[in-house]
């Protein structure tokens, strides 16, 4: 049993994710039938079947918690997840429980490790770490969220994000989103995303390239700053393969988050050969790319480290890439898993 707060055809990293565990487990054959409950989408089936899963669309979705009566709407998710768990946990097969750390799963997983079913915890951020309850396994994303987790009584498993490389469409120099040269950021329009110093260094920048920004507006102010700068053009939320024609048209990309495990947009950035200004204190960028890498994440050092790179004739790509392939990623889940089954 899987708990996230979004799958598809809802869009992001954890949707991304917890996609490729479930169809890549069955695939294998590691496990025979997954049931996903997640959140409700429009136009989307409360539950959809299929050969191989059973997905429940219950959940109040993520963008919907900060509404009226917070509390109501998280004490709603807190139930269905406790009732889902016990339910299915005491009568199906179910023997695993597989779950992101949003609180609200917290009572569900207390009763699933009450119940004897082994848990699986997915730290895919570095608040990852303090989610109350306990499981047998904790999934780190990267070096920096297994650190934060080295207080953790589960066993730490440190898995690479997981990408399709093969399924990325051979680049198109036709689909970009503007015909001049351009600057991507591609994510969430959020300061703890680093959109605001964005924002600002690129008013001061020395050259003379568009910012064009790709994602959901989650701090409303910020469209607002974005209407009203110059060369900033904002595309919304756009379909992965198009990102990634984006990123490969593009002079550069750009992830300045305050706060970051690690991310997918630089990774995705480099497997198409387009340099990326990453975030500080992420230890992977930190090792094999350190010319990228902001120092802090103000709008001067923004503004300081685009100039470089964008006057850089040649910006070096050594990151490996290659360490993020699914099939790679899978391989840890796939024995984290065969190791629930050999103790049954």
């Amino acid at each position: 049993m899987f708990l996230t707060p979004i799958y598809p055809p809802l869009k992001g990293g954890a949707a991304v994710h917890f996609e490729q565990i479930t169809s890549g487990l069955i695939e294998r054959g590691v496990i025979e039938r997954a049931v996903v409950l997640t959140c409700f989408v429009s136009l989307s089936r409360a539950v959809e079947r299929n050969e191989s899963k059973t997905i429940f669309r219950l959940l109040i979705p993520p963008q919907s918690m900060d509404g009226p009566f917070p509390r109501i709407r998280a004490g709603y998710n807190r139930l269905i997840t406790l009732f889902a768990v016990v339910v299915f946990v005491l009568l199906t097969p179910v023997s695993i429980v597989h779950t992101q750390t949003k609180r609200y799963y917290e009572w569900g997983v207390y009763i699933a490790k009450e119940l004897g079913s082994t848990v699986v915890i997915e730290g895919q951020d570095l608040g990852s770490a303090s989610f109350a309850a306990r499981g047998d396994f904790f999934v780190a994303i990267s070096k920096n969220v297994a650190d934060a987790a080295k207080h953790r009584t589960e066993r730490i498993v440190q898995a690479p994000v997981g990408i399709d490389f093969d399924g990325f469409p051979d680049p198109d120099s036709e689909c970009r989103p503007t015909e001049e040269d351009y600057i991507l950021y591609v994510g969430d329009v959020a300061r703890r995303k680093g959109v605001d110093a964005l924002l600002d260094a690129h008013r001061s920048l020395e050259s003379e390239e568009r910012l064009v920004i790709v994602g959901e507006v989650v701090d409303a102010d910020l469209l607002s700053s974005i209407e009203g700068a110059g060369g900033v053009k904002y595309d919304g939320a756009v379909p992965h393969d198009t990102v990634i024609h984006y990123m490969a048209n593009a002079e550069l990309t750009v992830l300045p988050s305050r706060e970051e495990a690690i991310g997918r947009v630089p990774i995705e950035s480099f497997s198409v050969r387009t340099p990326c200004v990453c975030p500080p204190d992420v230890p992977e960028y930190q090792e094999y790319v350190p010319h990228l890498v902001l120092s802090r994440v103000t709008a001067e050092d923004i503004r300081r480290k685009m100039d470089e790179l964008l006057s850089t004739e040649h910006v070096e790509l050594s990151y490996p890439v290659e360490r993020h392939r699914v099939e790679n990623t899978m391989q840890h889940y796939v024995s984290m898993y065969r190791t629930h089954i050999e103790r049954q």
